[in-house]
């Protein structure tokens, strides 16, 4: 069968038309993606369970001395940069486990417990995250998922929706077809910006991008937060076993240790209304700095790291996107002396004091 049979013009094979209509739909998805590219769109994978279950599939592989996990919520899975870390780091290979708004302690829990894991694991963490109704058990969901569903086909499913969220616009919810008519009868644009407070980009590597653009609104949501907090009071227990919950904690990172493993605690950064009701209602010295006093890995307090307080954290609690390789470049530099000072050779580190 030759083309001109294909196409003749006097009479059209099936195949013709079946080849002339896959033609022009994927002509028109061509011109939509480009267009709404031109708006400002941009790639972003959609940040869901079983991403995160692909990535924890990765570090059950890698035995490396070299493998990085970063474990936390919001603050880590945008606040550190990969390219920072890789850069300081070489041959690092880093496993972004962080999660928007579930705190860490399963995940760590389960590297400890269910790996051979001997890398380098760097949590973003909150004594008060020891609670078990503010925050201990956010992520036992996502372990659970890994552990009971995760399959070779969920596998291969989500690296296909890598692939093409990664590279197409189109494929985000947030700019589905549906979404952008919607968009369009509401407000005449495809994009709308005006009831949101900020954008998130993911990318495959489960790194996010974060941008406020409205800037007052993120701030009254942060005093709105304040002023909650500030009704209701101290929430911890005053029974509650501290002792206990940190030796639950050293249990965790031993086993990471016993391992040639290292750990270590962050404090990501917050600002302003944030960090003055954080500090009024869990002073460091009474929650950070005992817990760091009681584990056996060592902690980095933002407040210790010479620089960051230049910052500009707009949303006075995440380090966004623009800031990002700035604040980075600080505490990495901070986390590799804490490396050296252990007498880590794990990476021919690029930073530090003692680098050349």
């Amino acid at each position: 069968m030759t083309l001109s049979s294909i196409f003749s013009s006097k009479r059209w094979t099936p195949l013709g038309t079946l080849i002339l209509s896959a033609a022009l739909g994927f002509g028109l998805i061509l011109s939509i993606e480009y267009w709404i590219r031109s708006l400002g769109a941009v790639p972003s994978v959609e940040n869901t369970i079983a991403r995160w279950a692909l990535v924890r599939s990765q570090v059950e592989k890698d035995t490396s001395s070299q493998a990085v996990v970063l474990l936390g919520a919001s603050r880590a899975q945008s606040g550190l940069s990969h390219d920072v870390l890789r850069k300081a780091m070489p041959g690092a290979n880093i496993y972004n486990l962080a999660y928007v708004g579930k705190a860490p302690y399963e995940a760590l829990a389960d590297i400890a417990d269910n790996t051979d894991f001997s890398g380098l694991v760097i949590v973003s963490f909150l004594s008060t995250w020891l609670l078990p109704d503010q925050g201990r058990h956010d992520q036992v969901e996502m372990v659970q998922y890994y552990h009971s569903h995760w399959n070779l086909a969920r596998a291969a499913e989500t690296k296909m929706g890598n692939a093409v969220a990664s590279h197409m616009v189109l494929r985000n919810n947030s700019h589905s077809f549906s979404t952008m008519v919607r968009n369009i009868a509401q407000t005449g644009r495809p994009i709308r910006t005006d009831n949101r407070t900020n954008i998130i980009i993911t990318g495959d590597d489960r790194q996010q991008y974060l941008t406020v653009i409205d800037v007052d609104r993120a701030q009254q949501r942060a005093t709105d937060w304040a002023a909650k907090v500030v009704a209701e009071g101290n929430s911890v227990p005053q029974d509650f076993d501290w002792d206990a919950a940190y030796a639950d904690l050293s249990e965790k990172i031993g086993k990471i240790q016993a391992r040639g493993g290292s750990v270590i605690l962050v404090r990501m950064p917050s600002a302003d209304i944030v960090y003055e009701t954080e500090s009024q209602f869990f002073p460091r010295a009474q929650y950070w700095d005992k817990m760091i006093e009681a584990i056996p890995a060592k902690g980095i307090h933002f407040e210790d790291v010479p620089g960051v307080e230049t910052i500009d954290i707009p949303d006075f609690s995440h380090v966004p996107a623009s800031e990002r390789d700035a604040f980075s470049e600080l505490m990495v530099e901070a986390i590799v002396d804490t490396l050296r000072a252990e007498g880590s050779t794990r990476f021919d580190f690029q930073v530090g004091n003692n680098s050349d």
